[in-house]
């Protein structure tokens, strides 16, 4: 079923776009600060991720991870989300941007960071700006990540999208790896900004930010924690 997706605009005209996804993409390690990327690599890598084959990392996904949901399901306590900017190619041909998070699993990534980004959904906002209307002053956008749990809600990210590499290079590299022309139906994800989110949270908050124009994309959703197996009487008593 084709996603549906608010157009909030300059010229203030109330629209709707629709997204039949036919390709979905995440990218990894797509900041601007070379040396930065490596240090974070080092990092993972030392808490038993495996390092990318190249930078940017670049997965092709189901296209039925997109989601606008309110409520994921997850195994467990040790998935988390990443804020991210999300570019999307409507059935109209335009580009649009909102936020979006690359819900994760810490101990598959710990295996494989490819088989980790398909065992949850990417969630995405239902709200929309068209590109065009933010690549002025694009490096001044903002992206924040809040967790919230019993203990209260907390800020895990927040950056500039200036430390990630802009649209314009990001769909550079897409054309490249795929050898052609981005179709209709395609949603990007950017890669996050700084920060490892603990893991376990029931709810989670991302947003972005355009302080120039005086607006906000957020998009909240809540996580049902599943549990890993349902045993019987006896197993329970032993």
């Amino acid at each position: 079923m084709p996603l549906q997706f608010a157009v909030q605009s300059l010229t203030g005209d109330a629209a709707t776009v629709s997204v039949d996804v036919r390709r979905l993409y995440n990218f990894g390690y797509a900041g601007r600060d070379a040396a930065s990327i490596q240090e974070h690599i080092d990092e993972l890598v030392e808490l038993g991720l495996p390092a990318p084959g190249s930078v940017p990392a670049l997965f092709p996904l189901p296209p039925r991870l997109a989601t606008t949901d309110g409520v994921i399901s997850v195994t467990g306590t040790d998935s988390y989300g990443e804020v991210e900017y999300a570019m999307i190619r409507a059935d109209d041909g335009q580009w649009y941007v909102t936020v979006a998070s690359d819900h994760s699993d810490f101990e598959i990534e710990k295996l494989s960071t490819s088989k980790s980004k398909t065992v949850y959904p990417d969630v995405v906002a239902g709200t929309v700006w068209p590109l065009a209307e933010v690549r002025e002053g694009w490096d001044d956008l903002v992206l924040t990540n809040r967790r919230t749990d019993a203990d209260g809600t907390e800020v895990v990210q927040q950056s500039p999208v200036a430390t990630l590499l802009p649209p314009e290079a990001l769909l550079s590299v897409l054309e490249e790896r795929t050898g052609g022309e981005i179709p209709v139906g395609t949603i990007v994800l950017s890669g996050t900004v700084a920060g490892l989110p603990a893991t376990g949270a029931p709810s989670w908050e991302v947003s972005l930010e355009d302080p120039i124009r005086g607006r906000s994309i957020t998009l909240s959703y809540a996580v049902d924690q599943l549990l890993a197996e349902l045993v019987g009487a006896a197993a329970r008593a032993s």
